[in-house]
C-alpha cells in the first residue's frame, strides 16, 4: 500500500517551513544546511520516482489501448448533405486502460517503498512479518 504524506510541500507555508526547520535544529536533529540539503535530495528523488511511475502508466495505457482510428465522416453524397443522427451527441467510450493498469502501478509503488526502506535501513514488510512470526514462535 502506498502511503501519502499527511501534508505536501505545496500546502506548507513559508512560515510553517521555517518553524519546522527551527524545531529540527533546536532538537539537535541536524544543522539547517544539512536539513535543507536532505530536503533537496528527497525532493529530487521523489520527483524522479513520480516521473517513472507516470511514464510507466502512459506506456501501459498505450499498449493496452486499441489503436486510435479517425472516425469516418460520411461524405455529402452518402447522407444527402446531412450529418447522420447522433453524430454530435455521440459519447466516447470509457477508457479502462488506467483501471487495468492499477494493479501494476500498485506493485511498482510497493517495490519502490521496499527499495526506499532498504536504503533507509528499515525493515520492509516481509522482514517485519518474519520478525513478528519469529517472536511469536519464541514466546510459544
Amino acid at each position: 500500500r502506498c502511503l501519502l504524506p499527511l501534508t505536501s510541500h505545496k500546502r506548507v507555508s513559508e512560515e510553517e517551513h521555517e518553524i519546522i526547520l527551527q524545531a529540527m535544529t533546536c532538537g539537535n536533529i541536524a544543522d539547517r544546511d544539512t536539513i535543507q540539503e536532505m530536503l533537496r535530495e528527497k525532493q529530487k528523488k521523489q520527483g524522479h520516482r513520480l516521473s517513472l511511475v507516470y511514464n510507466l502508466a502512459k506506456e501501459v495505457q498505450s499498449r493496452s489501448a486499441p489503436p486510435a482510428r479517425p472516425p469516418r465522416v460520411p461524405s455529402a453524397g452518402d447522407m444527402g448533405g446531412r450529418r447522420p443522427p447522433g453524430t454530435l451527441l455521440k459519447v466516447p467510450a470509457v477508457d479502462t486502460a488506467i483501471t487495468k493498469s492499477t494493479p501494476a502501478l500498485q506493485q511498482i509503488c510497493e517495490e519502490e517503498e521496499e527499495e526506499y526502506e532498504e536504503e533507509e535501513g528499515r525493515p520492509n514488510a516481509m522482514e517485519r512479518k518474519s520478525s513478528s512470526l519469529n517472536q511469536e514462535q519464541m514466546r510459544a
